[in-house]
């Protein structure tokens, strides 16, 4: 019983030490736009035409800032036409080694035809120190535009302990 309750002391620091995930995590990425009609138009907006599409660059955005006992959690992604999701949301680390950060959402209910009140998860997987995946729990739409969702794969450390 001693040497588990030793054992036990020891490995809440550790663990402690081991999750310095606090940071801002950047996913560069290209978006396209459909609503340029010519390359014209496209490269004078500073876009590179391709295949009949504009594309820029873009970037998903996660950053993680200890909060006491919680960690203040922001997500922000931009896809196609620079259709955009924004979450804010309070964390808490879980014992499987990722975050899970909610706040109040809606959904869309078809058979009411209503909006009801629902809660946006999204969990925060570290798959090294430098590097995070983000999932939601379905429940996240009124956080986002069309065609837009809180998934981040692969998003890397560019600057521990960064302000929320």
């Amino acid at each position: 019983m001693k040497l588990f309750l030793a054992l036990s002391l020891l490995a809440v620091p550790a663990f402690s030490a081991w999750f310095s995930g606090e940071g801002n995590y950047v996913l560069d990425h290209e978006i396209s736009f459909l609503s340029y009609e010519n390359q014209m138009a496209c490269e004078g907006d500073n876009g590179r035409w391709e295949d009949g599409l504009c594309i820029f660059a873009g970037a998903d955005e996660v950053t993680v800032k200890r909060a006491g006992l919680s960690y203040d959690v922001k997500v922000s992604t931009v896809t196609t036409n620079a259709h955009m999701c924004e979450f804010e949301g309070k964390g808490v680390f879980q014992g499987d080694g990722t975050l899970k950060a909610a706040a109040p959402a809606e959904v869309w209910n078809d058979d009411r035809q209503e909006w009801e009140a629902a809660t946006c998860e999204v969990t925060l997987s570290f798959a090294s120190g430098n590097e995070v995946n983000v999932t939601n729990n379905g429940s996240c739409q009124s956080f986002c535009g069309m065609r837009a969702s809180l998934d981040v794969a692969g998003a890397t450390r560019r600057e521990a302990n960064a302000a929320i």
